[in-house]
């Protein structure tokens, strides 16, 4: 792991990396280890606690941390399963599908 007195690399330059792999749903662990690699390690550093930091402020949070609860989700699922009626459970509570459905037609938790 990096060392944990070196300032946090600029955010323009490892943001799309985060994004990136965000999206194909890496673990935190797994981001900072291929993070290393786009940015300079003699002068930068990024560690596992700064790094939850930049990725909540950049407002990704995993589904867990959103405190969705049965009623949060229950319009969404419904429709879901209207939308896509052959569409096995995991498919619908694992795939980007649910989020971005969520996202679109429930809204944020109160």
């Amino acid at each position: 792991m990096p060392n944990q007195w070196k300032p946090t690399s600029p955010l323009d330059i490892i943001q799309p990396h985060i994004l990136r792999l965000w999206k194909a749903r890496q673990t935190d662990k797994q981001i900072v280890a291929e993070l290393q690699k786009h940015f300079n390690t003699e002068h930068y550093g990024l560690g596992l606690t700064k790094f939850l930091k930049v990725h909540e402020g950049m407002g990704l949070r995993r589904m867990h941390q959103q405190l969705h609860t049965v009623e949060t989700i229950h319009k969404a699922m419904g429709d879901l399963c209207l939308t896509y009626p052959n569409a096995r459970a995991q498919e619908m509570e694992c795939g980007d599908i649910l989020l971005q459905h969520i996202r679109t037609r429930a809204g944020p938790p109160a």
